[in-house]
């Protein structure tokens, strides 16, 4: 797959004339190159285009590149950004580092000086992903490990939903098995929330509705703000959740 094939680069710059050859030379390296003039307008385009780099000026209008990055990070929390400034400025090279910029560039700046922090920003973040990945799995190898070698029930209720908390960050969680004779959810271990109670039947759809459509379609469900539903949960999102994710156990 060519580089043209994959996310793309967002530059921000006022100076349009400069944003349009920075995206051209970009281009022409084989890069795919957006274009944005302000830090509100890069947002936008980081939020709808999901680009895998940013070169950004520091002096913008509407809002500058310091407070930009700040609220980049908050769109794509890894994304690398690379600051550019006509005006050198020891202190705001440091404010810039300090906030999560991954390199600070100089104007006028060579191409080839880009292209190379380009590409060093690019690999340190798809090695940092490869080590996210590593660390899962090696988490993933130990749960199964222990899950094959225990044969209490109990226990191993206890660790699926102590290690599922830890390895998803969650702060609450339950787990719920399915009785199929009596067609009901029982809640058979529960963390840091308690359920005001402990069985619900299948036919009742509007009590833990999102559950039972997990249990009926055998999916998972992500819920979280702007993260659409099946049409009959939309009423069940609760505003009390930031997210949660509700998935079969199999």
């Amino acid at each position: 797959m060519s580089e043209r094939d994959q996310d793309p680069i967002l530059v921000v710059d006022d100076d349009k004339d400069l944003c349009k050859a920075v995206a051209s030379a970009l281009d022409t390296a084989g890069y795919r190159a957006l274009c944005a003039h302000d830090g509100r307008e890069a947002l936008d385009i980081l939020a709808r285009e999901h680009p895998r780099l940013v070169v950004a000026d520091i002096r913008m209008p509407v809002m500058d590149g310091i407070e930009f990055l700040g609220e980049a990070h908050k769109v794509i929390p890894a994304i690398p950004v690379i600051m550019t400034t006509g005006f050198p400025d020891l202190n705001t090279a440091m404010q810039a580092i300090h906030n999560g910029a991954y390199d600070y560039l100089v104007k006028p700046f060579q191409p080839q000086v880009l292209f190379q922090k380009i590409r060093q920003a690019l690999n340190t973040r798809q090695l940092a992903q490869e080590n996210v990945i590593l660390a899962q799995l090696a988490s993933l190898h130990e749960i199964g490990n222990r899950l094959a070698g225990t044969h209490d029930l109990d226990a191993l209720l206890d660790f699926t939903l102590d290690s599922s908390l830890k390895f998803l960050d969650a702060q609450a969680g339950s787990i719920e098995l399915l009785d199929g004779e009596r067609r009901a959810l029982l809640i058979v271990r529960h963390r840091g929330v308690r359920p005001p109670a402990d069985r619900s039947s299948m036919a009742d759809a509007a009590e833990w509705p999102i559950s039972k459509w997990v249990v009926r379609n055998g999916r998972s469900l992500l819920i979280a703000p702007g993260s659409p539903l099946p049409e009959p949960l939309e009423p069940a999102h609760r505003e009390d959740v930031g997210s949660a994710l509700s998935a079969p156990l199999k």
